[in-house]
């Protein structure tokens, strides 16, 4: 049989890398297990041991989308700079060209596929692995006096949620002048300039 050629692992890895294939050229709501299993070259039954549904299949490219998420935040904050304000500033710019350029995954990781990541504890652990960038660049901030006290995952809650609503108007094509497209990296920029002056005096 075809899935003989790959050992356990290595089918759940090559379903995911062609179900982000599909995801990112037929779209959401074309992604089917069956299709998928065709393209591997291996029986539905054999996909089904490794995702028993469609939510499953999702939740898994959710997970992959959070840990890349945090590797590339990760490594453009800390390739940047040891100063906590500029990495706060390269953790939203980063983030932001991550939702840019894997669109139909960035939408898949926050809402519409509709998964509940509590129900998905691998999932879930990644979503918080990459929150937890951001976080620790409030807190080098706060050890280097630069951030006002508060709680950290509070702070950096806010700070987000900023960030992702720009990523979100970005995605929609709602960020706009009168010349055309504004540049995502200044706008994101200048944005988080006013979280940073709005963080010094942390939480009152």
């Amino acid at each position: 049989m075809l899935e003989e050629r790959y050992h356990h692992g290595d089918l759940r890895q090559a379903l995911l890398a062609i179900a982000k294939q599909q995801l990112t050229s037929q779209g959401f709501e074309t992604l089917s297990l069956r299709a998928i299993s065709r393209e591997a070259g291996v029986s539905h039954a054999a996909a089904y041991r490794h995702f028993p549904n469609k939510e499953a299949l999702v939740a898994a490219l959710a997970c992959a989308g959070f840990e890349q998420l945090k590797a590339f935040v990760e490594a453009e904050v800390m390739q940047h700079s040891a100063d906590p304000r500029e990495q706060f500033f390269q953790c939203g710019i980063a983030y932001v060209q991550f939702a840019l350029h894997n669109a139909p995954l960035f939408r898949v990781m926050f809402g519409v596929s509709g998964v509940d990541r509590l129900h998905y504890p691998a999932t879930h652990a990644a979503a918080q692995a990459s929150f937890g960038v951001l976080v620790g660049t409030i807190q080098r901030g706060q050890a280097a006096g630069l951030i006002g006290a508060g709680e950290l995952r509070q702070l950096a809650f806010t700070a987000w949620a900023a960030v992702h609503g720009l990523a979100t108007l970005a995605l929609q094509d709602q960020i706009t002048s009168q010349q055309g497209a504004i540049d995502s990296e200044r706008l994101v920029r200048n944005s988080a300039k006013l979280l940073w002056n709005g963080l010094k005096y942390g939480q009152t």
